[in-house]
């Protein structure tokens, strides 16, 4: 069962409706004053309704943080409906005292179990963070999954946005008078960023369109400024030579970060591995996370497949002669089995079509019915028996996921026509 824990944003955060109702999001409240009076954002003021209201010139505004009483007041309302653990994630610091406030009110708390995160962001940067907690809550992520996926994530997304003035950030003291007053007098619209949970002025530039032009040009500058870390998995070291070439060129290129993996497997296997890291990545993961992953799961995807023939084999050397003759001679079918990054027959069998029925009944003593699997059927040049094994994978297995694939030219010429086979990992092994 899935660690229950509930996802707290402020109301700095820009959430729809849908997506708020979709990870259920909970808030904490800020109050935004206009003129004397003072609202709640989200709860009583729109932000279509504070932008009409400050339409008139002249109208003073200003924001303030929850004070612990209204803190606490969310708190339990949460462990009221049975969730005892609870991660906050607020506004940076520098820009708010709420981080201050949502702490402090948790360690009053002993009772329940609540970590306040200070998300070194805002708006969109916070509701980032929290939707990716969100969707790994919901793929069975822990507590404390959520927790360090969050502490990965503060200070790690970048903010950038085209402002028509500086003068309400000068009102806020998040800009210096002076920085406004420039900005004012040359009649131009600044290009913000936000960093280290502060927000600098970074460009500047005559009319609003120019601005937003600029800002993309920024977008993709960065973008084309290379990733300097690589993460490379290669066939089982050995099958092949291409482990040691890569990391020998790897070692040549100190300029830049590569870790080789040799992955022990091959084919599907390296697939895997390959797509687990990327939903590490994708879900926030650093690249030592994603090195690690890679490293665990290196030679622990069990891969079964039928062969039609041993002689490819036999001529690339991956078994011997006198196993590929007495296949050969017996007019038997093979089923091969790929392990601490060799290929070894394991049984043969009379017809191809017993041949894959033997592999589904090893496959079902391995792995229990309903297991939660990562799968990949793959072939060479026979889709139909593949079609075959994958309906009766994901009939048999709870398929997180699955997908059929033609094993391409290089592993063909080893192997030879008519293979099919399932590489596979069950969830719990990446958790």
């Amino acid at each position: 069962m899935a660690d229950r824990f509930a996802i707290v944003v402020d109301g700095t955060a820009c959430l729809s409706n849908e997506v708020e109702r979709e990870f259920d999001i909970r808030w904490l409240p800020l109050h935004v004053d206009i003129g004397k009076e003072t609202f709640t954002a989200n709860v009583d003021l729109s932000a279509a309704e504070f932008y009409a209201k400050i339409a008139a010139p002249g109208v003073l505004t200003g924001t303030s943080q929850p004070n612990m009483g209204e803190c606490r007041d969310v708190y339990d309302r949460i462990a009221r409906e049975g969730t005892r653990k609870m991660l906050v994630l607020t506004v940076a610091s520098e820009l708010s005292g709420t981080y201050s406030v949502a702490a402090t009110t948790a360690q009053a708390m002993p009772e329940v179990e609540i970590e306040v995160i200070d998300s070194r962001s805002l708006a969109g940067g916070i509701s980032l963070i929290a939707t990716a907690v969100g969707r790994q809550r919901r793929a069975g992520g822990s507590f404390q999954d959520g927790v360090a996926l969050g502490k990965r994530m503060a200070g790690k997304i970048p903010i950038l946005a085209v402002a028509d003035t500086l003068e309400y950030l000068k009102r806020s003291g998040r800009v210096s008078g002076a920085q406004a007053l420039f900005g004012s007098m040359l009649q131009v619209k600044p290009i913000l960023e936000v960093a280290d949970g502060k927000v600098h002025p970074i460009d500047r530039v005559r009319t609003r369109d120019k601005a937003v032009a600029r800002m993309k040009e920024i977008i993709s500058e960065r973008a084309r400024e290379g990733t300097r870390k690589m993460l490379v998995l290669t066939v089982a070291s050995e099958l092949s030579g291409t482990y040691s070439v890569a990391a020998t060129t790897a070692q040549a290129m100190p300029e830049v970060e590569i870790e080789v993996i040799d992955s022990r497997s091959l084919a599907g296997g390296i697939s895997l591995i390959a797509t687990a890291v990327g939903r590490q990545r994708r879900a926030g993961g650093s690249f030592q996370d994603g090195v690690a992953l890679g490293k665990r799961m290196a030679g622990k995807i069990p891969i079964l497949a039928v062969a039609d023939t041993l002689e490819y084999l036999k001529r690339s050397g991956r078994v011997s002669g006198a196993q590929a003759l007495f296949g050969s001679m017996l007019q038997v079918k093979p089923i091969l089995e790929v392990a601490d990054g060799k290929v070894h027959p394991i049984d043969r069998v009379r017809t191809r079509d017993k041949a894959v029925a033997r592999m589904k009944e090893i496959i079902s003593e391995r792995v229990p019915e309903g297991t939660r699997l990562h799968a990949c059927t793959l072939h060479t040049n026979d889709p139909e028996r593949a079609r075959g094994v994958a309906e009766w994978v994901q009939e048999r297995f709870h398929c997180v996921e699955h997908w059929t694939a033609e094993a391409g030219p290089v592993i063909g010429a080893r192997a030879g026509p008519g293979v099919v086979g399932l590489c596979w990992y069950r969830e719990d092994q990446v958790a």
